[in-house]
């Protein structure tokens, strides 16, 4: 069985997993000697049976917020550099902030991180923008890589993220909308959207369909 690429261009592939018992969309950027995973959710660890995982030089992991569902395959996963927001550290050992409590579990992600701020980035072969859109969480970090982004939990195709949990902030989560509006204005239409849940799209299947962002569903 093989795992087979959402996307591919120019020697970039990202690979999709939709992870239970949560529904988790974790996914799998791939450029030459470079591995990127966004949000592991609960058995990612599956990607070994896919990928030389070994083969890669530069391995990295890129956390959109710290809900449990996003980070609970962080232990799973071992020689990755882990990069989180700044505004979402703490949700590493607060079970407050990530929500594990939810689920009547004790699970401890003590974990080697690095922090990363708004701006430009690279990780080997793979450069993106991280900028902050709070809302959902205080730290939610949205990930631009060109041609596709990832929202995690703040934009889905059809919906926003809930404002209504532990940390949640309804008038910052419509600040970000209008934000995030703006921004997409710069973008292709056809620019890939993948969020934390739910299904892909792109920008205008955001902009026709999504209510808060102006459509018409």
């Amino acid at each position: 069985m093989k795992l087979i690429p959402f996307y591919s261009k120019d020697d970039i592939k990202v690979y999709m997993l939709i992870l239970p018992p949560f529904g988790t969309n974790s996914y799998i950027i791939q450029k030459n000697r470079t591995i990127i995973v966004i949000d592991p959710g609960k058995g990612i660890n599956i990607i070994n049976n896919y990928l030389d995982i070994e083969g890669y030089k530069n391995k990295g992991i890129l956390i959109t917020h710290t809900h449990f569902d996003h980070i609970y395959g962080l232990n799973e996963l071992k020689d990755f550099n882990i990069f989180i927001p700044e505004k979402e550290e703490e949700g590493l050992k607060n079970p407050a902030k990530n929500l594990i409590y939810l689920i009547n579990e004790e699970i401890e992600f003590k974990v080697n991180h690095n922090i990363i701020y708004e701006g430009y980035h690279n990780i080997g072969d793979l450069k993106f923008i991280a900028t902050y859109f709070p809302g959902h969480t205080p730290g939610s970090m949205v990930y631009d890589f060109g041609d596709f982004i990832f929202t995690g939990d703040f934009i889905f195709s059809n919906s926003i993220g809930r404002t209504d949990l532990p940390y949640g902030d309804e008038k910052l989560m419509f600040k970000s909308i209008d934000k995030f509006k703006k921004y997409i204005k710069s973008k292709e239409g056809k620019t890939i959207i993948f969020p934390g849940h739910m299904d892909i799209c792109n920008i205008n299947y955001l902009i026709e369909n999504n209510l808060f962002l102006g459509g018409c569903a």
